[in-house]
């Protein structure tokens, strides 16, 4: 028999600013919008992991939004979004409860 880590998940407030031609190529922080019912807005951002370390409580409702720099930004119409949780779901071997 296997035992099951817990792990508890951290909220971690993001803003994602706008920043005219200031894009970096990686990314660490992807907030995810839903529009309407056929369509979400992912963005993705960059911000420096050192800023957190040490800052980070397990009361996630204390801790100020973190600076994020923009690198990218999708429109996933509900079809697309399905078939990346579908995937993420098998990469990650987990299963995810829809309500």
């Amino acid at each position: 028999m296997t035992e099951e880590t817990k792990i508890k998940a951290q909220e971690i407030k993001l803003s994602f600013p706008y920043i005219k031609n200031n894009l970096p190529s990686f990314t660490n922080a992807i907030l995810v919008n839903m529009v309407s019912k056929e369509s979400f807005i992912l963005d993705f951002g960059f911000f420096d992991p050192l800023s957190i370390q040490g800052s980070v409580s397990l009361d996630s409702s204390t801790d100020l939004p973190r600076e994020v720099e923009s690198v990218a930004r999708l429109l996933l119409t509900r079809e697309i979004a399905e078939n990346l949780l579908k995937q993420l779901e098998s990469i990650l071997n987990v299963s995810i409860v829809k309500d």
